[in-house]
This record gives structure tokens, C-alpha cells and sequence, in this order.
């Protein structure tokens, strides 16, 4: 029905000021979203208005006090209280509404707009303290699994807050995958997200209490030590636990104590961030509003870029500005925005998740995401489904069929931009006569046959920082997409050989050493273009390092001999060590590297 005051009071706007009282009264969030600016009040809302003043003023003395020793065993209980007396008081904005909104009469009622659970729900999953101000948090649990380690750099943010959750009984026993894993965590966050508050969190505190006594104090001491030798460089974005003097938080997984005293530190990191308090245009803010309203409207999770500038135009945001704007928004992590390819400037993605998802349906850990519930069994397509795992090749009906024909184009490209998948360009008989797009993390382990004979060695020795996972995949991608002639590469997770030219020993061979931080590239020693590929590798990395790793890799480089010795490059070139550099040394200009696009740099490659 359509209310009596125009907009004004529509139901989310209802819903809004009932959260916004909430929110005043006991410094409170509340978490209704998608509400819309409040208009002044007229003579009804004035008596909403009023009515909420009255819930304020009654809940304001019931306010939970954060630094109460008694807070943690209270917290539930105070929490059901204000939800109880927020929904005695609402009974009377119930009836307002129903009458002035609705035109209701008391033989034909309707539900409350809120329910009393409705409020106990709300309360239960938001009441977190921010010392007065409000804040919306999203959670993001990161896949654990190798497959997904090439997806970090697009959602590790500066302006996050992250927990890294461990088991203490592996710390203490020093083992190796235990500490091997929080280290390569620590690096990544490092790497992408610079200065980002970073909380160990160390779980089955209860288990040591019961194996070690009253020695467990000792035991924790151990822990922080061994902790504080990994995180070594990376100790500054490390928060400390002040109360214990640990540089982790311990916690009992069985009683849950202190597993709400960590969640809370993560809200006040986040809540003190200077970056969550920049301030804006408030008409930047609106068309984000506005945006997410008409992705809402066409029930879509993103919105077409022409849609975003007649918003803009009307709030006279001019060109420059809107891409200032979507750039800031898209750092947030509030949009997707990539205006790298035709095809990614057309949207905005007003929904990050709905990104993640679609790449998430290809790129998927066989043994835990098995299509098990897609059906395609049902539409024949269950062998498309086995050559993705087995091959780690897509075809064109699979990715149609898990994406919709109308969004494939957006997502390749975005996959394509970040070099997670690259066009397969080699037919085989056995395979259907489509498209097929190679997806590098889902290839197996296993070594190239006789890689070693025959061939000289070239390292890239990234061990002065490290070589996170991603740099060999994108290396094979865009290998993929240089190839020449008929030769398939033979591919498998850590190690690839891809032919660039059309002779039999016109190959290279890459090989990621994980344990020791190291891309070695083998040539054979007959190769004559091995100085030609050799610094198109080197022009890849910088070009990796450049738009995927944050400017971050570090690397030198050197050769072996035949008895493994090292050689410097300069000792290299000035030696002409065959088959590297049999017609001397060319580097390729620095802005030719950083400056030019993805495709105009494979192009010219």
C-alpha cells in the first residue's frame, strides 16, 4: 500500500531510524542496511521522532561498559535487556505506523515491521562497542588450500585488519609445515597489505594447560619466541598482547574465554584505522547510493559504467572525479572497478562477492569443491567438468554454463587481466572444436622428463624477500599466450616447458624451487635465442612485479655451470657465457616495462 506520507516513511527508512536510535542510545550498531537519507520530519514523523527519544532515553543507562572486569559474563545478559526493552517501547511506534502508514484498523492488523526476535537478532550479531562511533565490518575467510594462493593479491587490502589463526601444540613442537605456513601468511600480508594490523591468534590454549601443567607459562614463552624468530622483519604490523607480553593472543577453544576479547581488538583496529575517516564529497557517497540502488532495481551485481555516468551527471561529478571516486572505492574494497580491457571498464561491481563466487566456480580444490551440485551430468557436460581438474583446461560450454552466457566475457577478461587464466591455443583431436582457457593453478604436480640434459641454467634468486605463489602461474600464462609453433608445453604446478620458437630445441623450461625461493629457467645449450627469451622473462617478472606484487619482488640473478658454480649476470655478459649471451647484452628500457598496458606489452614482447 502505498504509505500516506509520500517517501518519507517508507519501510527501510523506518527500519533505518529504528537502528539509528539503537545506535544513539547505546553507542550501538544495530546492522539494518540498504536505508535511505532522512528527509526533515513532518508533524508524523516528529511523533516517531518522539517515541524514539523515549527508547534513548531508557536505554542510555543501561549502556554496557567496555573496561568493566564483569563485561565478559554480563555481555549476553545486557545485550537481551536492551533488546527486551527496545521491543516493549516499539509496541507503540507499531500501532503509529500501522495507522499513519498503512491506514490499518484494529479488525484487520499487520505484523510489526520488526519483530521482537527480529531485534534480539540484530543486537546478537552487531552490538560491538566502536567508543561511539558506528562501523561496518566485513568478514572474509581466505581458502586455505594452494588453489587459491594466486587469488590473494586481489583481496589483501591495506585497509583491512587480519587475524592468522594457528595451533599452538604445532608451534611448540616446531613443525615445520605449522611454522612454513604462518610465515608464507605473514609475507603475504606483508606484501599486499603494508602496515595492516596483523593478530596472531593461537588456538588450544585449553590442550597445553592439560599437557604441561604449570609449566604451560613456559610453554607460551617458547611459542612467543619461535613466533617472534619467523615474523622477524614483519614484527611491526604485529599486535601485541600488552596484558601477557606476547606477540600472539592465546586462546582456549573449549570454554571460548578470550575468543570475544581478540574479536573486539580486531573492531577497535579497525575502528582507529586512519583510513576509515577520510573524508569525502558527500555527493560521492550518494551516487555510491545511488549505484546500489539501481544494481538492486535490475536485480544485477554490478552495474554498467554508462548507467554510473548519467548518476554522476546528475550530481554533477565530473569525468575526472568519477574516476577518482571509483578508484577509492574499488581500494576499500566497497566496488570492483578494473578499466584495464574494454570489456571490464563497462561495469562496476557493486558486489564483490558475486566476483568471487564466479571465480571460485573455476578455480577450486578437486578433493573439498568436486562439481557435485552444478548438474552437469544433466546438460553433458561432466567430462568438461573431469578435464578442468585433469587437465586444468576450461572449455568455453563450462565456463557459459557455471558464469551465464551474458557475464563470460566480463569474467574472462578480469581472469585474463590478472593473468589467472589464459587463452589455450593447440587443438586436440580427442576435444571438442571450441575455445578452452588454461587455468595454471589447478595444474599437478610433477617434472618436465630430462629437463637437466643438455640445458644451461639461469636463476632468479628471489630469497632476499620471497617468491610468493603467483609469479609462476602468471609466468605460464603469458608464456601460453607468446608461444610459437606446433609444440604444446608440457605443464605441471611448480614446473613448465613452453617451445617459443619452431624448432625442436627452441624451449624453455621454468622450475619454481618453493623452499628456496628460486626460478630457474633452463635453455638448451643449442638454443640461439636464449638471450632474446632471457630478456623477455626478465621483462614478465618486472612486469608482475609491477602490477600484481606491489612493486615488491626482489631478485637477483645469476647462471650455473656445469659443476654448479654461480656466476654474477655482469660476470655473465662480460664472459658471453653460451647460450645466454652469445650476442651481448641488451636491457629493455625501465618505462617500456612499468608504464605500458598488459596487452600492449604482450603484443610488443
Amino acid at each position: 500500500r502505498e504509505p500516506l506520507t509520500g517517501e518519507a516513511i517508507r519501510k527501510h527508512n523506518f527500519q533505518f531510524l529504528v537502528s539509528h536510535a539503537a545506535n544513539v542510545a547505546g553507542n550501538k550498531y544495530a546492522g539494518v542496511k540498504d536505508h535511505a537519507p532522512l528527509p526533515e520530519l513532518n508533524a508524523e514523523e516528529e511523533h516517531v521522532s518522539s517515541i524514539l527519544t523515549n527508547i534513548h532515553n531508557q536505554i542510555s543507562s543501561r549502556t554496557l561498559d567496555s573496561n568493566n572486569d564483569e563485561s565478559e559474563v554480563s555481555f549476553e545478559k545486557s545485550n537481551s535487556e536492551i533488546s527486551g526493552i527496545l521491543g516493549r517501547l516499539l509496541n507503540p511506534l507499531y500501532e503509529f505506523v500501522d495507522h499513519f502508514l498503512y491506514g490499518n484498523n484494529e479488525e484487520d492488523k499487520s505484523p510489526p515491521l520488526l519483530t521482537d526476535e527480529e531485534i534480539q537478532d540484530s543486537f546478537d550479531k552487531k552490538l560491538v562497542p566502536t567508543g561511539g562511533r558506528s562501523l561496518e565490518l566485513s568478514i572474509w575467510d581466505y581458502g586455505g588450500q594452494q588453489v587459491f594462493y594466486g587469488l590473494h593479491h586481489l583481496f589483501l587490502t591495506p585497509h583491512g585488519v587480519y587475524m592468522l589463526v594457528f595451533d599452538m601444540r604445532d608451534v611448540l613442537l616446531k613443525d615445520y609445515e605449522c611454522l612454513d605456513t604462518i610465515q608464507f601468511w605473514m609475507k603475504n600480508i606483508n606484501m599486499h597489505a603494508e602496515g595492516a594490523p596483523i593478530l596472531l591468534i593461537g588456538t588450544f590454549l585449553d590442550s597445553l594447560k592439560l599437557e604441561n601443567g604449570d609449566n604451560v607459562l613456559s610453554c607460551l614463552g617458547n611459542i612467543n619466541d619461535t613466533l617472534m624468530e619467523i615474523a622477524d622483519s614483519m614484527l611491526t604490523q604485529i599486535v601485541r598482547n600488552t596484558e601477557e607480553n606476547l606477540c600472539y593472543f592465546p586462546i582456549n577453544n573449549r570454554e571460548r574465554n578470550g575468543a570475544d576479547v581478540r574479536i573486539r581488538k580486531a573492531v577497535e583496529l579497525s575502528a582507529n584505522q586512519q583510513n576509515i575517516y577520510n573524508i569525502v564529497p558527500l555527493k560521492w557517497l550518494h551516487c555510491l547510493d545511488l549505484m546500489m540502488s539501481k544494481a538492486k532495481e535490475d536485480e544485477m551485481s554490478y552495474i554498467f559504467f554508462d548507467d554510473v555516468q548519467q548518476i554522476a551527471k546528475k550530481l554533477q561529478i565530473a569525468p575526472d572525479e568519477l574516476y577518482k571516486m571509483l578508484a577509492l572505492f574499488n581500494r576499500m574494497g566497497i566496488v570492483i572497478y578494473l578499466p584495464a580491457t574494454e570489456k571490464l571498464r563497462s561495469i562496476v561491481t557493486i558486489d564483490p562477492s558475486w566476483m568471487i563466487d564466479a571465480v571460485s566456480k573455476i578455480i577450486r580444490d578437486e578433493n573439498l569443491h568436486m562439481f557435485k551440485n552444478e548438474g552437469l551430468d544433466e546438460v553433458g557436460l561432466e567430462s568438461d567438468g573431469e578435464n578442468l581438474f585433469q587437465n586444468a583446461l576450461a572449455s568455453r560450454d563450462l565456463v557459459e554454463y557455471l558464469w551465464g552466457i551474458e557475464e563470460t566475457e566480463v569474467i574472462l577478461d578480469l581472469l585474463r587481466e590478472t593473468l589467472l587464466i589464459s587463452d589455450w591455443p593447440f587443438k586436440d583431436p580427442s576435444q571438442k572444436n571450441e575455445s578452452y582457457y588454461l587455468v595454471p593453478s589447478l595444474l599437478h604436480i610433477g617434472m618436465v622428463e630430462n629437463s637437466h640434459a643438455s640445458s644451461s641454467v639461469c636463476v632468479f634468486d628471489f630469497s632476499e624477500n620471497f617468491l610468493p605463489y603467483g609469479v609462476f602461474e602468471r609466468l605460464v600464462c603469458l608464456g601460453c599466450s607468446l608461444k610459437k609453433g606446433n609444440h604444446e608445453p608440457l605443464l605441471y604446478r611448480a614446473c613448465a616447458q613452453i617451445w617459443f620458437g619452431e624448432s625442436d630445441n627452441d624451449w624453455l623450461i621454468f622450475e619454481h624451487q618453493v623452499e628456496s625461493d628460486r626460478l630457474l629457467l633452463r635453455a638448451h645449450e643449442s638454443n640461439s635465442e636464449s638471450s632474446t627469451y632471457l630478456r623477455m622473462i626478465r621483462s614478465m617478472i618486472t612486469k608482475i612485479s609491477e602490477q600484481y606484487m606491489c612493486r615488491k619482488l626482489k631478485w637477483r640473478i645469476v647462471f650455473l655451470t656445469e659443476d654448479g658454480v654461480e656466476v654474477p649476470m655482469k660476470e655473465a655478459v662480460e664472459m658471453r657465457l653460451n647460450p645466454w649471451f652469445c650476442d651481448g647484452e641488451r636491457t629493455p628500457p625501465e618505462h617500456d616495462i612499468a608504464t605500458v598496458n598488459l596487452d600492449d606489452f604482450v603484443n610488443t614482447l
